[in-house]
């Protein structure tokens, strides 16, 4: 009777810890995607402010950059307006293949 009653408690508590290492990994997910919740609301803000079409492709220049993680973006639209913006590197140009 003991050893089933220990082996009961040793499942109890593997269950829990289980439990808790999902809602570790749960809690994660959540925050990281809080903090894309959150640049998207900024960079929506920010376009928002944007007072001309040009002000407008530098924000979603930079807003691409902030919102991915990408050390460099630059955002062209038809009619010659350009933005362009650069994360936060210690590279002076990026080495990372282009992406159009």
């Amino acid at each position: 009777m003991t050893f089933f009653s220990v082996e009961w408690i040793a499942e109890g508590t593997r269950a829990r810890e289980r439990a808790e290492r999902e809602l570790r990994v749960l809690y994660g997910q959540l925050s990281a995607s809080h903090e894309r919740l959150r640049a998207v609301q900024e960079l929506m803000r920010d376009l928002t402010d944007a007072p001309d079409m040009g002000a407008v492709v530098e924000v979603a220049a930079r807003g691409a950059v902030r919102v991915t993680g990408a050390t460099h973006a630059t955002l062209s639209v038809p009619g010659g307006l350009s933005g362009t913006a650069r994360g936060q590197t210690l590279l002076a140009t990026p080495g990372a293949e282009l992406h159009p």
